[in-house]
C-alpha cells in the first residue's frame, strides 16, 4: 500500500514538474508589450522666513503643443522666447494655488531661464509668507507634450536634513505639506483600497486558491502567509533595509504571477499539497515588493505622522485582501453544491486564471529585456528550471519524509501481539 502511494506521489510530481516546464517553455510565443520611462517634471518647494522660493524644472516636451517662437532649423527665437516663458511661468504660478490655510497666497515674483541646451526652462517664483506659519499647501497636476504623460515630483524642503517628496501621476490633487494625522491616514486608507482593486495578480491567485474546496484550516493558513510574506517585505521596504532596482522589480512580479501558474498546476495535480503554505509565502513575499514600493511613492503624503500612514495602509490591504478571498470562496462554495458539473466548472476556473498569469509572466519578462536585463528566452528558460527544480525537490523531500514515517515503530502494541499477563 505505502509502495502505491510513493509511486502515485511520483507520478504526480513529475506530471507538475513537466506541466511547468511546458508551460513556460513555450510562453516566450506570446505577446507582451514594452515599457518606457517618461521625463518628469520637478518642483522645488523651501519656505525661508518670510517667503516661500519655489524653483519648477519643467521639460521642453512639456510644452510640445504651445506655439512657442522657432527658427527655421527649430532653435528658439533668442529675443521672443523670454516673453513666452514668462506668460508660461505665470500660467504655472496660477495652477499652483499655493495656500496658507485656506488663504491663497498673493502673486509671486516671476523669473526664468531657458537651459543652454534648450531641453528644460527653469522657472523661480518666490511667494510671501507669514513666518511663523506651516499649513502650506499646493495644487499640483501632470503635464502632457507629444500625447506622452509627464508626472510631476514636487519636494518640499523642511531642512537641511528633511525632504518630503510627493509624486503626481494621476488627477490632480491638492498637497499638504504638513497634512494632519486624519489626513495622513485618509490618504494611506486610500491607496491601500487602490493597490487593493488594481492588484490583478492577486486576484488571479484568489481565484486558483479558492477553485479547489479546501478545508477551512487551510485556507486560513494560506491567507495567514500571504499576508505575513507582503507585511514583511513592506516593513522591510518601508525601513530602507530593501532597496530594489527597476530590474529586480520586474522579476519579482514575474515571480509573483508565475506562483500563480504554479498554484493553478497544482489545484490539478495535487490540490492537497502540504506546500501551499510555502507557495503563499512566495506569492505573499513577491507582490510585496510591488505593495512596498507603491507605499515609498506615497511616502511624503506621511508627514510626521509614519506609524499612522504605515498602519493605515497595511490594515487597509490586509482586510481588503481576507474579504475578497473569503467572498471568493463562498461564491465557488455555492456553486459546487450544484453537483459534479458545476464542481468542475469551478475548478477550471484556474485554468483562465493560470493562463492570464502566464501572459502577466511574459509581459515582465519583455519589460526586464527592454530595461537592458537578460534576455527573454534566457529569463523564461531560468525561470522554468528554476519552478522545475523547486518542484521536484519538494516532492523527493515529500517521498522521503513519508518513507521516514512509514518505518517509525507503532506506539501502540498491535492487538494481535499484545503479551496477557
Amino acid at each position: 500500500m505505502s509502495g502505491n502511494s510513493g509511486t502515485i506521489g511520483r507520478r504526480k510530481v513529475w506530471r507538475a514538474t513537466l506541466t511547468v516546464f511546458c508551460l513556460f517553455a513555450t510562453g516566450g510565443r506570446l505577446s507582451a508589450h514594452k515599457v518606457a520611462p517618461d521625463p518628469t517634471v520637478e518642483v522645488f518647494l523651501q519656505p525661508t522666513g518670510g517667503h516661500l522660493a519655489v524653483k519648477v524644472w519643467l521639460p521642453m516636451i512639456a510644452l510640445s503643443d504651445a506655439n512657442l517662437p522657432r527658427t527655421s532649423d527649430g532653435h528658439f527665437v533668442q529675443d521672443q522666447i523670454r516673453p513666452a516663458l514668462d506668460v508660461v511661468a505665470r500660467g504655472i504660478a496660477r495652477d499652483l494655488e499655493v495656500q496658507e490655510g485656506d488663504e491663497p497666497l498673493p502673486l509671486p515674483t516671476i523669473a526664468t531661464t531657458l537651459s543652454p541646451d534648450e531641453s528644460f526652462v527653469a522657472i523661480d517664483l518666490d511667494y510671501p509668507i507669514s513666518a511663523d506659519r506651516t499649513d502650506l499647501s499646493a495644487r499640483f497636476h501632470t503635464f502632457r507634450g507629444n500625447g506622452q504623460l509627464i508626472p510631476t515630483q514636487a519636494h518640499y524642503i523642511v531642512d537641511d536634513r528633511r525632504t518630503r517628496t510627493f509624486i503626481v501621476d494621476g488627477q490632480p490633487q491638492r498637497i499638504s505639506f504638513a497634512p494632519t494625522v486624519i489626513e495622513a491616514l485618509r490618504h494611506f486608507v486610500d491607496e491601500g483600497t487602490g493597490v487593493l482593486f488594481e492588484g490583478a495578480d492577486f486576484l488571479l491567485f484568489a481565484v486558483c486558491l479558492v477553485a479547489v474546496g479546501r478545508r477551512h484550516r487551510a485556507m486560513s493558513t494560506a491567507v495567514a502567509a500571504i499576508l505575513t510574506g507582503q507585511a514583511a517585505v513592506v516593513l522591510l521596504t518601508a525601513s530602507g533595509l530593501l532597496v530594489l532596482t527597476p530590474s529586480a522589480m520586474f522579476v519579482l512580479a514575474a515571480l509573483a504571477a508565475s506562483a500563480v501558474v504554479v498554484l493553478a498546476i497544482q489545484d490539478f495535480a495535487s490540490p492537497d499539497s502540504r506546500w501551499l503554505p510555502a507557495l503563499c509565502v512566495v506569492f505573499g513575499a513577491t507582490t510585496g515588493a510591488a505593495i512596498g514600493a507603491r507605499l515609498l511613492h506615497e511616502w511624503g503624503f506621511t508627514g510626521t505622522h509614519v506609524v499612522a500612514g504605515l498602519l493605515g495602509y497595511l490594515v487597509t490591504l490586509s482586510i481588503g485582501e481576507i474579504w475578497a478571498i473569503a467572498l471568493l470562496a463562498s461564491a465557488a462554495g455555492l456553486i459546487r453544491r450544484r453537483g459534479r458539473l458545476a464542481e468542475f466548472a469551478v475548478l477550471s476556473s484556474a485554468l483562465f486564471a493560470g493562463h492570464a498569469a502566464l501572459h502577466r509572466v511574459i509581459d515582465q519578462g519583455q519589460a526586464l529585456a527592454d530595461a537592458g536585463g537578460v534576455s527573454l528566452d534566457r529569463f523564461l528558460l531560468t525561470l522554468t528550471l528554476g519552478w522545475a527544480a523547486l518542484i521536484l525537490c519538494a516532492g523527493i523531500l515529500a517521498t522521503l519524509l513519508s518513507a521516514a514515517a512509514g518505518r517509525q515503530p507503532s506506539l501502540l502494541a498491535d492487538p494481535g501481539t499484545a503479551e496477557t499477563r
